[in-house]
C-alpha cells in the first residue's frame, strides 16, 4: 500500500475501507455525469432512475447514487433483472404482450431518496470534477 498512497497522494491512514468507499462514490459519479449527459441530450429531467445488476445490490451506493444525482432510486426485487428485461421487449416486440401488463410485472424492492443538502451535493460535485481533471492532466504528462 505505500506505492498506492504516493500515487493518490493519500496519507498512511487510508484503509482498505477508504478505498472501498471511494470506489463506490467514483461509480456514483461516473453515473451522475452519464444521467447529466442523457439529460442535456433529451432536453427533459429524469423522473427517476431504476436500476439492476450486483452493484445495485449495495445500498451504500444506491443511496450515494440518489444523493448525488438529486433524483430517486428505486431498486427491484430481483437485481439481476436484465434478462427479464430482455424477455419483456422480445414479448413487447412480438407482440406478445403490451406496455401495462409488462410494467406491472416489476416489483419494486427499495426506493432510494435524495436526502442530501444541495450544498453539500455542489461542494461534492466540484470535488469530484477537480479529481477528474487533475488524472486528465496527469495522463496527458509525457
Amino acid at each position: 500500500l505505500p506505492i498506492l498512497h504516493r500515487l493518490m497522494g493519500k496519507p498512511r491512514g487510508t484503509t482498505r475501507a477508504h478505498l472501498a468507499r471511494a470506489t463506490l462514490e467514483g461509480i456514483a459519479f461516473s453515473v451522475e455525469d452519464l444521467l447529466s449527459a442523457m439529460v442535456k441530450d433529451a432536453e427533459r429531467p429524469l423522473a427517476r432512475l431504476r436500476v439492476d445488476g450486483g452493484a445495485s445490490a449495495n445500498d451504500l451506493l444506491m443511496q450515494f447514487q440518489s444523493d448525488i444525482s438529486a433524483i430517486v432510486v428505486e431498486r427491484p426485487t430481483e437485481v439481476e433483472s436484465t434478462g427479464r428485461g430482455a424477455a419483456m421487449l422480445a414479448g413487447l416486440g412480438a407482440g406478445l404482450a403490451d406496455l401495462q401488463s409488462v410494467s406491472g410485472m416489476l416489483k419494486l424492492g427499495r426506493r432510494f431518496e435524495p436526502s442530501m443538502e444541495a450544498g453539500e451535493r455542489a461542494a461534492r460535485a466540484r470535488g469530484w470534477a477537480g479529481a477528474v481533471a487533475r488524472t486528465r492532466s496527469q495522463s496527458d504528462a509525457p
